[in-house]
């Protein structure tokens, strides 16, 4: 194992974000993938700009609301101590990423920190982790441990061969 990389929401921090109403609030079907809906939109539409605030404010309030996932203290602190590489790789905005860090992470080290508002494709695409392996870690992604609670989290992982 020469490094991890972490999913957010449900992994790292307790799941409050209810994907089901997010997907009523933007009129998609639940089979619908929200990120992908909101990149279809053309950018500075308005159709986008709605559907980029509806996800933002959901994001805000789970935000404000966050809580650790059990575990997370002892098992930062054990990687910590083996010098093992953290990353963070997550569908999310990067405000709530920041919001982790600043105020929850205790002074853990997540680098690099990687939201949709950084890269596209995002998960369930592999290059996000690639790239994560090969240019800022220069390691093979065959020893890197993508923790998720997802299946794009798993699909990631299984493309880019972590």
């Amino acid at each position: 194992l020469a490094a991890v990389v972490f999913d957010m929401d449900g992994t790292l921090t307790e799941p409050l974000l209810d994907f089901a109403l997010m997907k009523r609030r933007l009129n998609l079907s639940p089979a619908d993938d929200i990120v992908h809906h909101l990149h279809s939109l053309p950018l500075g539409s308005p159709a986008r700009t709605l559907a980029d605030q509806i996800v933002r404010d959901m994001e805000h309030d789970a935000m404000v609301n966050m809580t650790l996932a059990r575990g997370f203290h002892p098992l930062m602190s054990a990687l910590s101590r083996l010098n093992v590489p953290k990353a963070i790789l997550t569908r999310n905005n990067l405000d709530p990423v920041t919001h982790l860090l600043t105020h929850h992470a205790n002074g853990y080290t997540f680098h690099p920190t990687i939201s949709r508002d950084c890269v596209q494709p995002t998960k369930p695409h592999p290059d996000p982790l690639l790239h994560i392996a090969r240019n800022v870690w220069q390691v093979d992604p065959a020893h890197v441990l993508m923790v998720g609670d997802g299946v794009d989290d798993v699909a990631c992982a299984k493309a880019a061969g972590a």
